[in-house]
């Protein structure tokens, strides 16, 4: 009886790989922390995650000019902390997840997850580029779009970082179009 076939994106772990991954890994946090950033320091982007109220109490906005202030200081040190935690434990599971499903080496489902997940957490941030690029240029519809949209991009790129995970984790002859 023949061996069943097990199926990663490589098989292999090589310490390059794995730098880059870590590497992608380190990045992705920088960026995502600096978007996120960007969105809760501003009143008005971050009504789109956050009530007023709530707003206020996480940039420490006095009570008496609450309404006169339009954005307030989120230490990005705090937020790349979060986002760096949660990242390397999502990271750490998702890989023993995926090398056990596809009975692969824990260093190639690392490295691959790390690669392919974290590049989504990357382009968190290109919504921040693109959001100043817009108003420099005087883009001003673009401009507005982003400013009202900021949970519909953080909700594609969160998707997306999902997906190669379940993705790499599907076992061989695993889906809805096989038989």
């Amino acid at each position: 009886m023949a061996a069943k076939p097990t199926r990663t994106a490589s098989s292999t772990s090589s310490p390059a790989r794995l730098l880059g991954a870590t590497g992608a890994v380190v990045l992705g946090v920088l960026l995502a922390s600096s978007g996120l950033q960007t969105w809760l320091s501003s009143r008005s982007l971050s009504a789109n995650f956050i009530s007023p109220p709530t707003w206020q109490r996480l940039v420490r906005v006095p009570p008496g000019v609450a309404g006169h202030i339009e954005t307030g200081d989120v230490p990005f040190g705090s937020i790349a902390l979060m986002l760096g935690a949660a990242s390397l434990v999502t990271w750490l599971l998702g890989a023993a997840w995926i090398a056990r499903r596809t009975r692969s080496k824990f260093g190639a489902s690392l490295a691959t997850w790390g690669l392919w997940g974290w590049g989504w957490w990357c382009a968190i941030d290109l919504w921040e580029w693109t959001w100043i690029a817009a108003g420099t240029v005087g883009w001003t519809s673009l401009s507005n779009l982003l400013v009202a949209t900021p949970q519909f991009w953080l909700a594609f790129c969160f998707s997306g970082w999902l997906t190669p995970l379940l993705c790499l984790g599907a076992k061989v002859g695993e889906g809805a179009w096989v038989d």
